[in-house]
């Protein structure tokens, strides 16, 4: 018998390892939020849910569970086209940032970087959070929306073989490690 050709490259094996950490994660998150929202259906639990601070952690799930699901078409594109270049930009909204990860949740962490600061705001200086919130989630799409829309004009999102998936252009920097 003879085995079929196998084209295993560690590339393809990094993309269904990404994959199948997306959707896993997007399954997951996705279930967390079906069930704050069945602990929300009922009126005795809903007033212990009615908090910022987990209100800011709702809209960092569901961050992620966007992210998971526009990441996933980025795995399989295996061309240069505008498709690619939407892909890319959209996953950037949620993850992308130069100079950081391509797994990196840019409006997810700045949300829960924002849970830490809504604590420090109430409980140390007496801040209303119920205020503080509007600006929470206007900062955090203004500084997810800067550092994607600059590499975005600057024609840095697109297909790179490298990498696999569509994403960003820029090369990695050299590493300093003697390998």
């Amino acid at each position: 018998m003879s085995s079929p050709i196998q084209n295993d490259t560690l590339e393809t094996r990094v993309g269904e390892a990404n994959l199948g950490f997306a959707v896993s994660g997007a399954v997951m998150s996705a279930l967390v939020l079906l069930g704050f929202a069945y602990a929300a259906w009922f009126p005795p639990s809903r007033k212990h849910l009615n908090r910022v601070s987990f209100r800011l952690l709702v809209y960092a799930m569901v961050s992620s569970v966007i992210y998971a699901c526009s990441y996933i078409p980025t795995l399989k594109v295996s061309h240069a086209s505008a498709a690619c270049t939407a892909a890319a930009f959209l996953t950037s909204i949620y993850s992308r940032t130069p100079g950081f990860t391509q797994t990196s949740l840019l409006f997810s962490a700045a949300m829960i970087c924002c849970i830490s600061l809504n604590l420090q705001l109430v409980l140390v200086h007496g801040v209303d959070g119920r205020m503080m919130e509007k600006y929470y989630v206007l900062g955090c799409a203004f500084l997810s929306a800067v550092c994607n829309i600059t590499p975005l004009a600057a024609g840095q999102f697109g297909f790179n073989p490298p990498t696999a998936p569509a994403g960003s252009l820029t090369p990695p920097p050299p590493s300093n490690f003697a390998g």
